[in-house]
Parts: C-alpha cells; structure tokens; sequence
C-alpha cells in the first residue's frame, strides 16, 4: 500500500519546481524520466511525488566539466579582404 506523506504534485507546479515550461514538464512524465500517478484513469489528472523529483534530478545531473575557457578565435588577414 503506498502511503502519502507529502502532497502528490502537479504538472504545473512541477514545472514551477523545474523552472520550465507546462510542456517540457510534460514531455518529462511522457518519457517516464519522471515517475507519475494517472487518478482517474487513462486521461484522469496527473501527479508526481515529491521524492521522484529528486531522484530524477539526481539521474539527470552532469558532471562539472575540467574543459579549457573560451579562447577568442584566430583572425586571417586576406589581401583582399578586411574582416571586422
């Protein structure tokens, strides 16, 4: 049996959480990188716990890169061209 400690989520405010649009959000539970609750039915309200949030946020990080800054690119001088 599962047992609600926090409430069930949105979509909305998933994306809120998320800081991005309704259909990203979407588009995340669609994929079933987000795990969600159908209530009602195949087209009832969707809900997402709290604690998927977190564990897809923790599946989706990246890891700090060691990459090298930006260097300004290397200027050709062309005799019969000047570049601004």
């Amino acid at each position: 049996m599962i047992e609600i400690a926090t409430p069930l989520l949105t979509v909305k405010e998933l994306a809120q959480r998320l800081r991005v649009s309704e259909a990203t959000a979407y588009i995340l539970v669609k994929q079933g990188k987000i795990a969600s609750y159908r209530i009602g039915g195949n087209r009832g309200a969707i809900r997402i716990r709290p604690e998927d949030v977190v564990a897809y946020l923790a599946s989706a990080m990246q890891p700090a890169s060691n990459a090298m800054p930006l260097t300004k690119p290397v200027r050709i001088q062309l005799k019969h061209m000047k570049l601004k």
